[in-house]
């Protein structure tokens, strides 16, 4: 692994490139979109476990923070959507000039599932895997806002502008809703499935393979990743590299 700045020289992003496994080598590469807030520090370590995963099949992988969180510029503050999926896309392209590769897999969690929707218009990726996507920005705000009427909006302790409340609130449904994607993988409940049955010319949905909490306490002082799901994305991945499903 191999951690690096890219972007603008005056609001670079930090990201982490997982290269391919020397003996095997893909024409696809995966790009991970992280979830927000305390549900990124939650997913941390399973993502970093799911590109170390991908790297030993021959996939590189490049894991990255958004404008505004983690370890890259900006603060909490000025932080929307729109400007994440642009982060995505210059993210896509450093990839494909790091590793070369000829076919992008996008793999978003939580709200980075919401953001991979969106940028996937531009990208046009060969697969998506949308990991527990959100269907309802709304009922999304309800569970991870704190605070009161009249206070600033927080989740977990990390800061919500008004404008990206706005956006996960109401968002783009004929960009969330037809996916230019040739591969879509969705992990999700029954909902899920009904809501992206028709999304993509091939879609295949699994319910998730592991009761793991992104909102629990467990969550994030576990050692304890959420393996299944892990093993049934790198395998997905693997058949779509090898041309099937």
């Amino acid at each position: 692994m191999r951690l690096f700045h890219f972007g603008k020289s005056d609001a670079p992003l930090v990201g982490a490139f997982h290269p391919a496994h020397q003996t095997v080598r893909s024409s696809h590469g995966v790009l991970l979109c992280a979830p927000f807030g305390d549900e990124a520090i939650r997913a941390h370590r399973p993502m970093r476990r799911l590109a170390d995963q991908l790297a030993l099949i021959g996939v590189p992988t490049l894991r990255f923070d958004y404008f505004g969180t983690g370890d890259s510029s900006g603060g909490c503050e000025e932080v929307t959507l729109d400007r994440w999926v642009e982060d995505v896309e210059v993210a896509a392209k450093t990839l494909s000039e790091m590793a070369d590769i000829e076919q992008l897999v996008l793999i978003g969690v939580r709200l980075g599932a919401t953001v991979a929707c969106k940028a996937s218009a531009a990208l046009s990726p060969y697969g998506l895997v949308l990991w527990e996507p959100l269907l309802s920005g709304s009922d999304y705000w309800a569970e991870a806002l704190e605070g009161g009427p009249g206070q600033h909006r927080q989740a977990g302790g990390f800061p919500v502008p008004d404008i990206l409340y706005q956006e996960v609130a109401t968002p783009d449904r004929q960009a969330m809703d037809t996916l230019p994607a040739q591969k879509l993988l969705v992990i999700g409940d029954e909902a899920a499935k009904a809501h992206y049955v028709d999304a993509a010319p091939h879609v295949i949905w699994a319910p998730p393979p592991d009761s793991f909490e992104w909102t629990t306490d467990d969550a994030m002082n576990s050692f304890r990743v959420p393996a299944r799901s892990i093993d049934l994305i790198v395998d997905m991945v693997a058949t779509w590299r090898g041309g099937g499903v």
